[in-house]
């Protein structure tokens, strides 16, 4: 004996009704029934109501049960409020609805149940059950079939679908399975679908500008599962199973806007459509949550209203989409007011080129919380055009970008924040890991960028192949905190900020690097890199600071800098620059290189910084030229090799130009073509600095106008000692030298220049193995 499930709502509908008539007391039996669900047994119709024990035997008792089933095919009108039992099989032929409901009154309710029979229509024009002028009825416990390519509904106004099975023998078809009530239906009668299954339709269910609830059906085989259209409308699907294929979705819900809502929670969508998303929503609201999608073009594409409207939202959450997608995005989400996205996934876009997993445009905040995209074609995830972001513990991986195709990032977005999100294993083509681009909508704008990762990943060649690549139009800050690349590729950088009115990366690391800089910031009106870590750079720099006006790099460490590789720790054409307690350490570069240091700045302090165990090419360790106002302190160089050209510690200035070494020491050196310390400014100072164990051509080389060489440690030197030019006026003021190889001073006596004075302990400089320029060995 086959059973169905009639629910407590379904239940709460009839009473509703049953109650304002007379049998009241029959009714209160009724009444104390617990609310929990009943089980109906299919019971043979003999005129007679079902067991006494049963639900329907208490409705009964007011309404006997009617039978529908002694014409085998034609024409039924029902015209009076009441159940209605079908007692065998019907073939019906003929044109039109087999049933129709005339009871001209929405609240009058009538009940078709099935019985577990069977209707099956013939006729192409043919329907099974239909409610005229606004008459509402149920249908349960059965099946109704088409055996032809119909053009009609086979249910059409049904307020309640509980228990059938619905089947299209013929396809392709045109059919309609059931049409749901159009406009608006009493407020306690939202129509809807229950344990229903949709065989090869090409709509389930339909409904215009109404609201639907379905539950715990199926949709196989057919080209749309539900379709929504109108006005207005809301639709809540739960604990279903929905397939589409050709050109349909399994949900198409479009709408002009009003107060709409789309709910699905707790689904299953299958579609092989190469065209359209498996869930289509349109001027509506959308709550979508505990969901599964095998979908060949999309899970989901949701658009809100244009222009955003205050209070429409999009909520994705602990949803799973895998397959394929010729085009778009898995889960493509547009003008929404708010935008909330939690616990997704997005895997595995099979098919095509340019497929996204997750894909937030024109709205208004953001939300996208532990999303994962792996093994795409396309983007990772990408927000653009948006006033707030906020992305939090998202992972992109094993995703082969296209052509200037971001792994992940923002664009056009105003204010940003993104946090302990990774991107792993990731390919592109000029492109980024982590991007923030675009010419954004409010200035100033905010960019933070903390605790993110960017693992095994390569990009290039291009301008845009930057790891972490935040670049702006207009200005406002960028702030990229603890962040790491490792094992990372790039024609660019690691880290890349461009254009803000205030950059930071501070607390970040970079370990193993190939072929970019590490750290870059380019014109910024102020630029940091501050606390962080470069370690294993083949063929790159370390941190570059480009055309910024005030530029800092404070605590950073460059471990490891190898193959042809430029800079460490340096900057370029900015108005400013400090470096203070940075270091750089085991480093190899074969070409031209200042480890750390700057050119074509005015204004520059490098202090409290160190460089060792470093083989230069052509270079210097610590060097700044074409400056004007220098001062470099409290620096340590040592075991290092200037093997072609160059000097250790150097200032070169520019015009009218100032220096100052002080407090510095030079030791274990090699610069066989250059010095150890070399001032190259109109006025300038040297003092407090040690320099031993160098092999150089000089320990202290100056070529300024007016130079002060004062209290400084000179021994161990294969080389000069002190050296001056021609047309230098050079003070000497208590400088030791001991041990150099070649003349303890050259201050350039007998060739134009002159010596002020020359003083120590006692008015004579010790000097041990070194000689006077102008004395006989």
């Amino acid at each position: 004996m086959m059973r169905i499930v009639i629910d407590q709502s379904l239940k709460g509908r009839f009473l509703n009704y049953f109650k304002k008539r007379a049998a009241i007391c029959a009714l209160l039996v009724l009444l104390a029934l617990p609310y929990q669900i009943i089980s109906v047994p299919c019971v043979p119709c003999v005129g007679v109501p079902p067991p006494p024990q049963s639900l329907w035997s208490l409705v009964a008792d007011i309404y006997a049960t009617q039978c529908i089933g002694t014409l085998i095919s034609g024409p039924i009108t029902i015209t009076t409020p009441g159940i209605y039992t079908v007692c065998q099989d019907i073939t019906s032929a003929t044109a039109g609805p087999l049933i129709t409901i005339a009871t001209g009154n929405a609240q009058a309710p009538v009940l078709i149940n099935l019985a577990c029979h069977t209707i099956s229509i013939t006729n192409v024009a043919g329907q099974a059950i239909v409610g005229s002028n606004g008459s509402l009825f149920s249908v349960i416990n059965g099946t109704i079939i088409s055996t032809v390519a119909g053009t009609l509904p086979l249910v059409q106004g049904a307020i309640d679908v509980v228990g059938v099975d619905f089947a299209a023998a013929v396809t392709p078809n045109t059919l309609t399975a059931i049409s749901a009530p159009a406009g608006a239906v009493p407020t306690d009668l939202i129509p809807r679908v229950t344990n229903c299954s949709f065989r090869s339709f090409n709509t389930g269910i339909s409904s215009v500008g109404s609201f639907l609830e379905v539950d715990n059906s199926y949709f196989v085989g057919g080209v749309t599962g539900i379709s929504m259209t109108g006005a207005s409308g809301s639709l809540r699907l739960t604990r279903s199973t929905v397939g589409a294929q050709g050109v349909g979705s399994c949900v198409n819900f479009t709408v002009a806007g009003g107060s709409s809502l789309c709910v699905i929670d707790n689904c299953e969508f299958a579609s092989t459509s190469l065209t359209a998303a498996a869930v289509v929503v349109s001027g509506t609201a959308l709550n979508l949550s505990n969901s599964i999608f095998q979908a060949s073009a999309g899970a989901v594409l949701a658009t809100g209203l244009f222009p955003v409207t205050a209070g429409t939202t999009a909520v994705i959450k602990n949803c799973e989409a895998r397959g394929g997608g010729v085009a778009g995005a898995t889960y493509g989400i547009l003008s929404y007011d708010a935008v909330d996205v939690t616990n997704c996934i997005a895997q595995g876009a099979l098919l095509g080129a340019g497929v996204s997993g997750l894909i937030i445009g024109t709205s208004g905040s953001v939300s996208v919380d532990n999303f994962r995209a792996s093994s795409l074609s396309g983007q990772g995830w990408g927000i653009g055009t948006c006033n707030t972001a906020v992305v939090r513990n998202c992972i992109v991986q094993g995703t082969l970008g296209v052509v200037g195709g971001n792994a992940c990032g923002f664009s056009d977005t105003s204010n940003v924040y993104m946090e302990g999100c990774i991107v792993d294993n990731v390919s592109m083509t000029n492109a980024h890991a982590i991007a923030v681009s675009g010419v954004f909508l409010v200035s100033p704008i905010t960019c933070i960028i903390k605790d993110c990762a960017v693992l095994n990943c390569s990009s290039g060649p291009g301008l845009l192949s930057a790891l972490i690549g935040l670049t702006a139009v207009g200005g406002g800050v960028a702030s990229i905190q603890g962040c790491r690349v490792t094992n990372g590729v790039s024609s660019q950088a690691a880290i890349q900020v461009q254009a803000f009115d205030e950059a930071a990366v501070k607390g970040c690391s970079i370990e193993g690097l190939t072929g970019a800089v590490g750290i870059e910031i380019t014109n910024a009106t102020a630029g940091i890199v501050q606390d962080c870590n470069i370690v294993n750079v083949f063929n790159g720099t370390g941190v570059f600071i480009l055309s910024t006006i005030a530029a800092l790099i404070d605590g950073c460490i460059v471990d490891g800098l190898t193959g042809l590789g430029g800079n460490a720790l340096a900057a370029n054409l900015c108005n400013s620059l400090i470096i203070r307690n940075s270091v750089v350490q085991n480093t190899t570069t074969g070409g031209g290189a200042t480890l750390l240091g700057s050119s074509n700045t005015p204004f520059v302090l490098i202090e409290g910084c160190s460089v060792n165990n470093a083989s230069i090419g052509i270079g210097f360790a610590i060097q700044t030229s074409q400056s004007t106002d220098t001062i470099i302190r409290d620096c340590d160089v040592q075991d290092v090799a200037i093997t072609v050209t160059g000097s250790v510690i150097g200032i070169g200035g520019l015009g009218f130009s100032n220096g100052l070494i002080d407090n510095c020491r030079v030791s274990s050196v090699n610069a066989v073509n250059g010095s150890a310390v070399v001032l190259q400014t109109t006025e300038g100072v040297v003092q407090n600095t040690t320099v031993e164990n160098a092999t150089v051509n000089a320990a202290i080389s100056v070529t300024a106008t007016n130079v002060l060489i004062k209290s400084n440690n000179i021994f161990n030197i294969s080389g000069l000692g002190i050296h001056g030019i021609a047309s230098a006026t050079i003070n000497f003021l208590n400088n030791v030298v001991q041990n150099t190889t070649l003349a303890a001073y050259v201050p350039a006596v007998g060739v134009g220049g002159t010596v002020i004075s020359v003083a120590g302990s006692g008015g004579n400089l010790p000097v041990t193995t070194g000689y006077w320029a102008n004395v006989a060995p």
